[in-house]
């Protein structure tokens, strides 16, 4: 939890949006998710549940987290992939699908960039854009 409280504040201040903590059942399924993309895949799911938040404490209806096999699936579509919460803009969804896609991936940028459908020079410039990480591997 000192981890998330850590990037929550820092990318709170990056996107300039008040962010004063997690609800307690937020703080809850942060404990017990295995974080398999360690410190990187906390920091975007923490990113992401502060762009889709409505107010400054991140509860679990914006907290995202990706399941897997043997997970109870709680913030993630009924599919296993990426869902959000209604609310955001275009550009809001847009950043968090990349954002996933990216934390997501073990190969290169040319992996991600065809699993999204767009060329290997869009996906730089909309990491760019974004101020968006590089994926692990590349």
């Amino acid at each position: 939890l000192v981890l998330a409280h850590a990037a929550l504040a820092e990318i709170g201040r990056s996107l300039g949006r008040e962010a004063t903590g997690f609800t307690p059942e937020a703080e809850a399924r942060l404990m017990a998710h295995p974080w398999p993309g360690n410190v990187r895949e906390l920091r975007n799911a923490i990113e992401r549940a502060l762009i889709f938040s409505r107010g400054p404490r991140i509860g679990t209806d914006a907290l995202v987290l990706t399941s897997l096999p043997g997970d109870d699936g709680a913030g993630t579509a009924a599919n296993g992939g990426f869902s959000f919460a209604v609310g955001g803009t275009l550009e809001d969804l847009e950043r968090a699908y990349i954002a996933d896609a990216l934390a997501r991936s073990t190969g290169t940028y040319a992996d991600v960039a065809e699993q999204l459908g767009i060329s290997k020079k869009t996906l730089w410039e909309k990491r760019k854009r974004y101020d968006l990480d590089a994926p692990a591997g590349a």
